[in-house]
């Protein structure tokens, strides 16, 4: 078990390298997945949000779905925090964002929005991914045959995100 968390640890180190010394230009990506209005929101917000789909196993085109938040308070020297957390019937997006902490609630007719004057994003960015593949209306596929496999496609998937996202790369000193 032991090994197992270090080499989660590797993987994890190598990307955060990678993207340490990737690029920090606009893409045209994220021109592409940056959000203008939602249905049901009838409020400007302050603050940039993206939403889009990153694939993460080219043979399968199995694709993950993630939604950025920028931080709402002076975004250029914010943190960002990953949200995940799963399990059918509890997705970061569904639920953490949209019944939690996200800046974005479903008001009680179910057909409009609110916005939560208590959201995270008002001193971090954030990153919200669906933890299972495709759409919901297409069936659930396994993420991996084990929890390093699962790591690595999540860590796949960070990396892609801040492929299409590069203004808002980790900023971690590597001392």
């Amino acid at each position: 078990m032991e090994m197992k968390r270090w080499l989660l640890f590797f993987h994890l180190f190598c990307l955060l390298v990678k993207l340490q010394t990737s690029s920090s230009t606009t893409s045209c990506q994220q021109e592409k997945d940056r959000v203008l209005e939602l249905p049901g929101l009838s409020v400007n917000v302050s603050f940039e949000h993206y939403s889009g789909y990153v694939t993460v196993n080219e043979e399968s085109g199995r694709n993950l779905f993630y939604w950025f938040f920028e931080a709402v308070e002076d975004p250029s020297s914010k943190p960002l925090v990953i949200w995940l957390q799963g399990g059918p019937g509890c997705s970061s997006v569904g639920f953490g964002e949209a019944e939690e902490i996200g800046p974005f609630h479903i008001n009680p007719d179910g057909k409009t929005l609110c916005l939560n004057p208590y959201s995270w994003n008002q001193g971090k960015h954030f990153s919200y991914s669906s933890l299972r593949f495709g759409h919901l209306s297409k069936p659930y596929h396994v993420l991996a045959e084990n929890y390093i496999g699962r790591g690595q496609t999540y860590l796949q998937s960070i990396g892609k995100i801040f492929s299409i996202l590069p203004s808002f790369k980790l900023k971690i000193p590597l001392s």
